[in-house]
């Protein structure tokens, strides 16, 4: 038998120990895939605690109405006198035309509509579980009852739909059917209404409307996509950040409340506003509203957006775009500012309105 010479011996070292190096690079390559592997399912798992956490994992947060609730929701049709409009459905009647962008009187106006299953519409109506009490107010009857009208609206979770959320599709955005005070609904006859914020010299974000906006124990089945967000102007200029701590909802946007709704976008640059139109295609913005009520003695005029004005529109105090009820439009106004209304003083009336924002997987709209 040939021995081995020195060399072959190095020779032979070395590819043992190649064999060597290359299984240990592979366990640890493989422990180390483990390990990934087990990090994304705990990841996976928290997130999925998280949900379960948030939305209780038994029902979808929000469920569109359906034409089994229809009755339930319609207050009164149009037979000759006013109607009272509380719910998605409801036909009132009007009387001075001139105040609704066209129509005919005793016409009758319908908010919301009944979604297409399977496919996501502006004003489409949904029930949502904000306050995670596990029902969709299935025993909140709004119609007649033993011949009354009956609806008792501080309990109703009516929401509409405005569009996809813009920095992630997956989530929807929706809009509160009426304006809140203190995170409860309130109506547009016994309110005035609230500043935006309590400077005009700085861009602050809502920090006094925001005080109104339902906190994340009240409507504890909710969250925003980000607390932190980034506000502009109309024409999406002018950024800086304003953070929505602890509230399960904020402020609509101009963007999002132009483009589910165009007719009510048509003010000028420099401020001048048009008359725009709700008909028959955005009442649902218009709920608890001068619009709604008919009157223009109604307390609350209307309700902020969180965007703030343009260049153009801002003269000499920062503006943020409001919904006005009476004129149809959105334009921009400096806080609530005390102004003549005949011989009174009254204050512009601006509300707060909360949207939501619900993870499409979390919304029943088949």
């Amino acid at each position: 038998m040939k021995r081995i010479n020195n060399k072959g011996f190095a020779i032979s070292t070395f590819l043992y120990s190649l064999i060597v190096m290359i299984f240990l690079i592979v366990l640890a390559s493989l422990s180390m895939l483990g390990t990934s592997r087990n990090n994304t399912k705990n990841l996976t798992d928290d997130l999925k605690k998280d949900l379960i956490d948030r939305y209780d994992g038994k029902k979808p947060v929000c469920r569109r109405v359906t034409t089994n609730d229809e009755d339930h929701m319609i207050i009164d049709k149009c037979s000759g006198k006013e109607g009272s409009c509380y719910g998605a459905f409801c036909y009132c009647c009007r009387h001075d035309p001139s105040k609704y962008g066209g129509y005919t009187e005793n016409a009758s106006i319908t908010y919301g509509r009944i979604a297409t299953p399977g496919t996501l519409t502006p004003g489409d109506a949904f029930i949502c579980d904000v306050d995670g009490n596990g029902n969709y107010n299935e025993d909140t009857f709004c119609g007649k009852k033993n011949g009354r009208d009956h609806c008792p609206r501080e309990t109703l979770e009516m929401f509409y739909y405005l569009g996809p959320l813009d920095s992630n599709p997956e989530y929807a955005v929706l809009i509160f059917f009426a304006n809140v005070k203190g995170g409860k609904m309130v109506t547009s006859t016994n309110e005035s209404g609230f500043d935006y914020s309590s400077t005009t010299d700085a861009l602050t974000g809502p920090t006094t409307a925001v005080n109104q906006l339902p906190t994340i124990s009240q409507w504890k089945n909710v969250r925003l996509y980000k607390e932190n967000r980034t506000i502009t102007d109309k024409d999406g200029n002018k950024p800086f950040d304003y953070a929505y701590t602890g509230r399960a909802a904020r402020l609509p946007t101009y963007k999002e409340l132009a483009r589910a709704c165009p007719q009510i976008a048509t003010y000028r640059p420099g401020g001048t506003t048009d008359l725009g139109t709700a008909k028959g295609n955005c009442e649902y913005l218009m709920l608890y509203t001068p619009y709604d009520s008919g009157r223009d003695d109604t307390k609350t005029k209307g309700y902020w957006t969180e965007t703030v004005a343009s260049e153009t529109d801002n003269t000499t105090k920062n503006k943020h775009i409001i919904v006005d009820g009476m004129a149809r439009n959105m334009y921009p106004l400096v806080n609530n500012r005390i102004e003549k209304e005949g011989k009174r003083d009254v204050t512009r009336r601006i509300g707060v309105r909360p949207v939501i924002e619900v993870p499409l997987h979390l919304i029943d709209y088949q």
